[in-house]
């Protein structure tokens, strides 16, 4: 009868090791990658059905709380695509967590919210009297959502 020698154990322990590390082994796609860290949110911003107006370069803002949501303190803001009643907008690269988001259009370039501006937030209710909801982001995920936008 042969003995096994340990260098030969030693040795299938490392390759089954380097594998499972690697990925390899697995279900055929090539390995996993890393592991995702960051979430995304993406939604669309609507005028009430048969309002005019253009929401394209709205700024859609996301805030870390709803003090900083009140104060106006914008964590992150990206530009609304689109043009007409309708804009898409996508934020990444979000550590998971959770956050509050608006949409302002300052039609008038005035640098504050007033007359004629479009505005909505995610959540209930209408300007200025708003419910906010909270938008949880995880890591590798989407969260959509929906924002209803008005002539304030």
């Amino acid at each position: 009868m042969r003995s096994v020698r340990p260098w030969l154990i030693g040795g299938v322990v490392l390759v089954t090791a380097l594998l499972a590390s690697c990925g390899g082994g697995g279900d055929g796609d090539g390995g996993g990658g890393p592991t995702p860290t960051t979430g995304v949110i993406t939604g669309r911003a609507s005028l009430e059905v048969g309002m005019s107006g253009d929401l394209s370069n709205a700024r859609v803002a996301i805030y870390a709380d709803v003090e900083d949501w009140v104060d106006d303190r914008v964590l992150l803001s990206v530009a609304a695509t689109g043009q007409g009643p309708v804009a898409n907008f996508t934020i990444s690269n979000l550590p998971p967590g959770t956050y509050y988001l608006d949409v302002w259009k300052d039609n008038d370039n005035s640098g504050a919210i007033d007359d004629f501006d479009f505005f909505g937030a995610y959540g209930s209710g209408a300007y200025p009297s708003y419910e906010l909801s909270p938008i949880i982001v995880n890591a590798g995920q989407t969260a959509e959502v929906d924002v209803d936008v008005d002539v304030i």
